[in-house]
Order: structure tokens, then C-alpha cells, then sequence
């Protein structure tokens, strides 16, 4: 009699439960998670790559607003640039705790937009060797890859590059250029 009266307690109440929406079962469509992931992904699939790479700029410059990040379009791609007092210290390529919190909003905002690819670019200054300035700019364009693939970025959408000091964007005879010039680039282009 107790083992009928508790199955007739547990079913009654699991249905409540059901019905209230605090818990689901695989038969269930109420998960609220699976279909909002679900809408997003069939308002996603019914929109042009213009106007998905218009929201995902749209998100990034609000997500990345006076972090020092600049971002800019051109045509389809989206380029962040992140110079270097925010990313690394001259000569290391350990990030700067400042830094992880400018590539969690970045991650947020990536994460969201699938069908993008994620070209990141590391650059230095002049100083030191250029085979070492070489493999510095590599090492840090990996830690931010492996940054973003550790917030949940597809590894697939990432690539690297370390460019070392072959791009400069100032001149690396004064310390505001070289500062310039040691940054972290990335580039974001729709999936084709």
C-alpha cells in the first residue's frame, strides 16, 4: 500500500512539476534553452551575411565599447585591433589580467555568430631579434586562440598568425609607436 500511495505522489507530483516548467523531459518541447538556441539559429539561417556580420559589429562595438579596442569594417570583415597596453608586456606572452576580461565580452559576442571564421593576427615592436619577434607575435596569437576556444569558440573557426614586427602601423622609433605596433589583431569574415 505505501509503494502505490508513493507512485501515486511521485507521478502527481512530477507532472506539476512538468507542468510548471521546472523540469523537462526528452519528450518534452518545453525546454526553453533548445528552442531559444533553436530560434536563434533559424532567424540566423533566414538572414543575409551582410546583415548577420551588421549585428555581430553591432554587438561587438557595444560589448568592446571603452575597453581601448578598435573596430573597424570593411565590406564583409569586421577587424578588431588591440594594442598592447592591454594585451601582453613588452617581451612576454603571458595575457594581461585586464585583457581576459576584453576577451570573455569578446567570446560572448563570438560565440553567438557561428558562421563567422576568426583570423587572429600577432604583431611586435623592432626590439629584439626579428626570428624572436617572429615566434613572440605566434605564441601570442595562440594564447588568444586558445583563450577564445577555452570560452567556447569552435577550434575549427580559429586561425593564427604571428606576424612579428613586418607590420608596422607606426614608427617604431618613438615608445607611443613601438606601443602601437605591439598589438593583437583579429579578423572576422563570414563562413562561405
Amino acid at each position: 500500500m505505501k509503494s502505490l500511495a508513493y507512485a501515486i505522489t511521485t507521478t502527481i507530483l512530477t507532472g506539476a512539476l512538468l507542468i510548471a516548467g521546472c523540469i523537462t523531459t526528452p519528450f518534452s518541447n518545453e525546454n526553453k534553452v533548445g528552442n531559444s538556441a533553436a530560434k536563434g539559429r533559424t532567424v540566423a539561417a533566414n538572414r543575409t551575411p551582410a546583415s548577420l556580420m551588421d549585428s555581430q559589429e553591432t554587438q561587438l562595438r557595444e560589448s568592446l565599447n571603452q575597453t581601448g579596442v578598435d573596430v573597424t569594417r570593411n565590406g564583409q570583415t569586421i577587424r578588431l585591433n588591440m594594442p598592447g597596453h592591454l594585451t601582453f608586456a613588452t617581451g612576454s606572452h603571458k595575457i594581461k589580467p585586464g585583457f581576459n576580461e576584453v576577451l570573455k565580452s569578446l567570446s560572448r559576442v563570438l560565440v553567438e555568430y557561428e558562421d563567422t571564421r576568426i583570423n587572429i593576427f600577432g604583431h611586435t615592436d623592432s626590439v629584439g631579434k626579428q626570428s624572436y619577434n617572429r615566434t613572440l607575435s605566434t605564441i601570442r596569437a595562440r594564447r588568444v586562440a586558445s583563450y577564445l576556444a577555452a570560452q567556447g569558440i569552435g577550434a575549427e573557426r580559429l586561425s593564427v598568425e604571428g606576424f612579428g614586427e613586418t607590420k608596422p602601423i607606426a614608427s617604431n622609433k618613438t615608445k607611443t609607436g613601438r606601443a602601437k605596433n605591439r598589438r593583437v589583431e583579429i579578423e572576422i569574415l563570414p563562413i562561405r
